[in-house]
């Protein structure tokens, strides 16, 4: 069967659905998700938060309205199509204004271009929290660029006008760079298309003013000025506007190039191959993706008056530049002498996306095990009468990208309320892979390597992408402190199936999950299939014990 451009853009847009999903369900809850959680849709809540944090209203409530669901599973697919509405509507807005058909290899190029390109990928598509400031936010924004387009392009009715103010009126209470942009731009193009007599006062009013008064309500939040006087950003709030814009345009913004470089350079690159076809007849084409360039730099820019800037801080910016690349796609596109040339780019961009996505989907994986031994080590102490408890933190090593890491921040008296305990304390100490520990352990019984100092599992796990095999080793007390007769350094020692011996250190440090200290030592280049034998030893004690 043959399937029709349509369908192959439904089929497109399923598989990046799966991709998304299958992300979102291997991030654990953590960070800001426990404290929007137990904030639930109280408007105390809510009202407290404006006054003396954020004026994200929006994104606060669907922070916390997700969470509230409570199943991982639903909030993940739930999750997953948002990201994919919002990759649709990336290739749909200039679709529409240029009126041409969606491709699905538009669909692949935008979409690899979010993933590969996007400067906060794992803290903005799929944390909970983060989604909901950055994801989220700038699908309404994208929703409102759209209706806005169809209302000029199309004819319209009473429901698209009120379609368009609603969402004007969100889009502006949205994030603080984007929103003000965002009403810049369409400020200045009302302007135009009224001097120009395409459209009316009656527009303005629907269109401008939502747009406004979700802005002032998100802009103008005591919140915000709260948080900025903090004592916190006393050394930033001293620099003359000269100083915190030099700071900010040399040391801070250049990240947001470099992070999304391959999206600004195809941007461009389809631009001059569409100024090369079409010379001077392309001249009122190119005005509409510039909007989206102008309004990149101008996201980013505009941040100078902000003392923080994170990673994901520059999402919004990089929305409206993947507006631009897949404007300046869709115009390249039209002429079927480039084609091929893009066809073959787009299958590069997925042959790295597919790599980038697989080696990822490992390290989220095994982040998610990591989860489930801390949340039973919560539940462990729990159970047993403890009201404290100290966790390790996230292990995260193999990622394609810095960038698609999750949020890293620890909130302990909310995630220590979630699970019914005062704090759940973050110990930073986490060293080695310790998902390892739930893979079966060598061992049928204990292993006694002296005085006190008994072995409760030895497990080896292989990371796959890095060919390294990872052994987590389960003492019921810490050797550090056990009395043993002998002061030696632990050792491992693995034999291979080509005869080849490895012999390492095992680190003098732990962690510990529930009651078990467990220390764990990487063996680079060697796969865990081809490891005959095993033992354990303690240096200069003759101590050597056979694990495998």
């Amino acid at each position: 069967m043959i399937l029709n451009k349509s369908q192959l853009s439904i089929a497109t847009a399923f598989v990046i659905f799966i991709i998304f999903f299958s992300f979102s369900l291997k991030t654990p809850m953590h960070s800001d998700d426990f404290g929007y959680f137990l904030k639930g849709l109280s408007i105390d809540e809510h009202y407290h938060h404006y006054m003396t944090w954020s004026g994200r209203i929006v994104a606060d409530y669907i922070s916390s309205s997700l969470l509230l669901i409570n199943d991982h599973l639903i909030i993940s697919l739930i999750n997953a199509f948002a990201a994919t509405s919002l990759i649709f509507l990336a290739v749909s807005i200039p679709c529409l204004y240029f009126d041409v058909k969606l491709s699905p290899t538009y669909i692949l190029v935008i979409f690899c271009l979010y993933w590969l390109g996007n400067p906060s990928l794992g803290q903005s598509t799929f944390w909970v929290v983060g989604s909901a400031n950055y994801l989220w936010t700038n699908l309404l924004v994208l929703s409102f660029i759209y209706v806005y387009i169809l209302t000029i392009v199309k004819k319209s009715n009473k429901l698209i006008y009120i379609s368009l103010s609603v969402l004007g009126l969100l889009a502006g209470c949205s994030n603080e760079n984007t929103s003000l942009i965002l009403l810049f731009a369409i400020t200045a193009i009302n302007a135009y298309l009224i001097i120009n007599k395409i459209k009316d006062i009656k527009f303005l009013i629907l269109t401008t003013i939502p747009l406004s008064i979700g802005s002032a309500f998100l802009l103008l939040a005591p919140g915000n000025f709260v948080r900025a006087s903090s004592n916190s950003f006393d050394d930033w709030n001293a620099l003359s506007i000269f100083s915190k814009l030099k700071i900010h345009l040399l040391e801070r913004m250049p990240y947001s190039i470099l992070s999304s470089w391959l999206v600004i350079a195809l941007g461009i690159l389809f631009l001059c191959i569409y100024i090369f076809n079409y010379k001077l007849k392309a001249r009122n084409n190119i005005y509409f993706p510039l909007i989206f360039l102008l309004a990149f730099f101008g996201s980013n820019i505009i941040l100078a008056v902000s003392p923080y800037t994170p990673s994901r801080s520059y999402v919004g910016g990089f929305v409206f530049l993947l507006l631009f690349t897949s404007s300046t796609l869709i115009l390249a596109y039209k002429n079927s002498r480039n084609k091929f040339a893009i066809n073959l780019l787009t299958a590069f961009l997925v042959v790295n996306a597919a790599y980038s996505c697989t080696k990822d989907y490992s390290v989220y994986a095994m982040t998610e095990k990591q989860n489930q031994l801390r949340i039973m080590s919560i539940i462990s102490a729990r159970n047993h009468g403890l009201n404290n408890i100290s966790i390790p933190n996230f292990y995260i090593s193999g990622l394609y990208r810095p960038e698609d890491k999750f949020d890293l921040f620890h909130n302990n008296k909310a995630m220590g309320k979630y699970y019914g305990m005062n704090s759940v304390d973050l110990d930073r100490t986490a060293f080695f892979d310790y998902s390892s520990v739930l893979s079966p352990s060598e061992l049928k019984s204990p292993l006694n390597l002296g005085s006190n100092l008994t072995i409760k599992s030895i497990s080896l796990n292989e990371i796959i992408f890095k060919r390294t095999t990872t052994i987590a080793i389960g003492f019921y007390k810490n050797p550090s402190n056990a009395s043993s007769v002998c002061a030696g350094s632990i050792f491992i020692k693995l034999k291979l199936r080509n005869g080849k011996t490895f012999e390492k250190k095992v680190p003098n440090k732990f962690i510990t999950l529930s009651g078990i200290n467990y220390t764990g030592i990487e063996f680079p280049e060697v796969s865990k299939d081809d490891v005959v034998s095993g033992w354990i030893g303690i240096y200069g004690c003759g101590i050597l014990k056979k694990f495998k």
